[in-house]
């Protein structure tokens, strides 16, 4: 078996196995010989495990895996999967800088709050239909009238448009 083949089966048993063993078995995979030859399998090794170490809310130590992820992704020029780490970074509580000349990326729960918003629901509606607390969904539209330079409801659908227009011409550099 391949050194590569040998850290990618690690990472599928950290994946697959009970939270109790899984952290031996990500670093096990990480710190395989052979795995730094494979810069990209490491990095989604190391995002899966950042992901792990989130959902059993080792946060501090999810942040900084995810952290590593996302400058490796950035650096092979892997921008889907620099996206995806970034996300996950955001979920673990830190706050992603943006990348030069790009755009604050938006969740997807964000998106929505914004497309409904644009379509002119109330926070009421919004909350109902996301199941969200109205507070969440006030609070959502804080960070986005921020993140879009917004002041109003009424300019979000052009600010969603003009972003996905910069978010577009980004990914085409």
């Amino acid at each position: 078996m391949s050194a590569r083949a040998a850290a990618l089966t690690l990472a599928i048993a950290a994946m697959t196995s009970p939270d109790t063993d899984a952290d031996e078995l990500y670093r096990a995979a990480l710190t395989h010989p052979g795995i730094a030859e494979f810069p990209f399998d490491h990095a989604r090794i190391a995002l899966a495990q950042g992901m792990w170490l989130r959902r059993v809310r080792r946060h501090t130590e999810a942040r900084a895996a995810l952290e590593l992820t996302v400058d490796g992704f950035d650096r092979l020029g892997a921008q889907p999967w620099a996206e995806r780490a970034r996300a996950e970074l955001r979920a673990a509580g830190a706050s992603v800088k943006r990348s030069l000349g790009q755009p604050d990326p938006l969740s997807a729960q964000q998106r929505r709050v914004a497309e409904l918003a644009a379509a002119g629901q109330t926070t009421k509606q919004i909350a109902a239909e996301l199941s969200l607390s109205p507070r969440t969904v006030d609070f959502h539209l804080y960070r986005l009238f921020r993140t879009l330079g917004v002041t109003r409801r009424a300019g979000l659908g052009e600010a969603l448009r003009r972003y996905d227009s910069e978010l577009d011409s980004a990914r085409e550099s």
